[in-house]
């Protein structure tokens, strides 16, 4: 009798284990999502219940088969939105002389930009290597004479400059924000000066004009 009993225990022990080894073979074997990145599912008609299954199953006769994708389709393509800010920059590295009064040319740097209707702030940044022919740092305010280069916009002079009395090539930056008026301006590097017999000289400008909306 227990020999009967061990035989009948270990039958089934080992269709239970073999019913365990293809209920996990079922599983590994299935694929959800399927090979074609799709999800597959039942939903039941009677009730809404929904249960995934893998593609190469069928839905009962009470149910409806459903599929959709893990990513969706790629929509249309949207409008491209305003630029935070457009900057337009001009450099010029050429040594320049000069010994003009007024608004001198400096042949550049010379930037166009366009302020909307809507406004903007234009910031501007400049720098260049300036000297004077011969040093003319005097301690009396009176007799001292710069080398400086001005911004101006539209022909006229705006609060940006770098000076530098020496002989010797000094970098000069500066920047500052312009309220311009609606419409296209230009902007430019100049040179200024009241005294015909000083002679200023320029290399390595560099101009960037930016309008941040």
């Amino acid at each position: 009798m227990w020999r009967t009993l061990a035989s009948r225990f270990s039958s089934a022990h080992g269709i239970a284990f073999l019913a365990l080894v293809i209920a996990i073979g079922g599983v590994a074997i299935a694929r959800i999502p399927g090979s074609d990145g799709e999800i597959t599912a039942c939903y039941k008609k009677k009730g809404g219940d929904v249960r995934l299954i893998s593609d190469t199953k069928k839905c009962g006769d009470a149910e409806k088969r459903i599929q959709w994708s893990q990513r969706g389709p790629k929509g249309a393509t949207g409008q491209k939105g305003a630029d935070a800010a457009v900057t337009v920059r001009d450099t010029k590295t050429d040594f320049v002389l000069t010994k003009d009064t007024g608004a001198a040319s400096l042949e550049g740097p010379s930037v166009k930009v366009n302020v909307p209707a809507t406004g903007a702030f234009v910031l501007i940044a400049a720098e260049a290597e300036v000297r004077l022919a011969t040093s003319m740092c005097s301690a009396d305010p009176e007799t001292r004479e710069f080398a400086d280069f001005l911004i101006y916009r539209d022909g006229e002079y705006i609060n940006i400059d770098g000076q530098n009395c020496n002989s010797v090539f000094v970098r000069k930056q500066t920047a500052v924000v312009d309220t311009a008026p609606p419409g296209m301006h230009t902007y430019e590097m100049r040179y200024h000066s009241d005294d015909p017999s000083i002679e200023a000289q320029f290399k390595n400008r560099r101009l960037r004009v930016s309008v941040i909306k």
